[in-house]
């Protein structure tokens, strides 16, 4: 299953296909309350002073009934450019 301009390859098995529509960003909560209360650990959830937001160019999002990886375009490149650099290293 391919789709017009997206980059696709293989590695290890795995059919790897680069989105431009995946997020660049994603939100990730860095600040928790020392109480184990889940009301309020829910407080702590809704106050945007506890979240920040973080590269998501890296993750990868594996479809299981298709059996191929979705990422975005820059971690595609990040991830081709890192395994033609190891395969340098064990031609030696």
């Amino acid at each position: 299953m391919d789709f017009p301009n997206m980059l696709s390859g293989t590695f290890s098995g795995i059919k790897v296909m680069a989105d431009p529509f995946m997020p660049k960003t994603r939100n990730e909560q860095f600040r928790f309350p020392r109480s184990k209360r889940v009301r309020i650990q829910k407080k702590w959830r809704k106050e945007k002073h506890n979240w920040h937001e973080v590269d998501a160019t890296g993750d990868m999002y594996l479809l299981g009934n298709l059996g191929c990886g979705l990422i975005h375009p820059d971690g595609y490149a990040r991830l081709r450019a890192g395994i033609i650099n190891i395969g340098k290293v064990f031609d030696r």
